[in-house]
């Protein structure tokens, strides 16, 4: 009988620079909300061969039916406007594979926003501000100008979160850091909007 145990994958977090329109903000936005329909393609579990006793077949089962198969996704999308070119960097550990999905499913057929084009060229020294974060089924966007958090729904199927942060966010997650330390700043950030106990000697009985 096989044992699958998952392995984390290997490779690095991918950046895709490209090219933004005139009408930029718009353009970015279709960009984050597709972003949050894409479902990374499965890889195989690797494992190895062992042969067990009867006794254990029944508790493997179940494992197997419990392990862990989805990839975890999240993407942030940054926006630079510096050096007379407008570009948008993609950030995630599957950002090839999402650019290309993007390519494929565009969803403004007609153009009017114009295509999606890979920028040749680096992300480095370069001024990026953080547009939002977008993983499988919903987004996040991080607003100063609220003091609480609060989602939307958004038409496109999509759950679009706000959360009472500003220029921190570019610090927290700029483009050069890894996604687990992302995902552990985002974390730390939903924690850190819990409201306070309220104090039981004030509360009416």
């Amino acid at each position: 009988m096989m044992i699958e145990i998952p392995q984390r994958r290997l490779e690095s977090v991918q950046r895709v620079l490209f090219s933004l329109p005139d009408e930029a903000e718009s353009f970015l936005q279709t960009v984050l909300i597709s972003s949050a329909r894409f479902i990374p393609s499965s890889h195989p579990r690797r494992g190895f061969h062992h042969e067990v006793g009867d006794s254990l077949q029944g508790g493997l089962a179940f494992l197997e039916q419990h392990l862990p198969t989805e990839e975890t996704y999240l993407m942030r999308l940054y926006a630079s406007f510096q050096k007379d070119k407008a570009l948008g960097c993609l950030v995630a550990d599957g950002a090839e594979e999402l650019f290309c999905w993007l390519q494929r499913h565009w969803v403004l057929q007609e153009g009017t926003l114009g295509p999606l084009l890979r920028f040749p060229g680096s992300w480095k020294n370069r001024d990026w501000g953080l547009v939002g974060i977008a993983y499988t089924g919903g987004i996040v966007l991080f607003d100063d100008n609220q003091e609480e958090p609060y989602r939307q729904d958004l038409d496109e199927g999509v759950v679009a979160s706000y959360l009472p942060l500003g220029e921190e966010a570019d610090i927290s997650f700029s483009p050069e850091a890894p996604t687990e330390v992302c995902l552990l700043a985002l974390t730390k950030t939903l924690l850190g909007l819990l409201p306070e106990q309220e104090d039981e000697g004030n509360s009416s009985t």
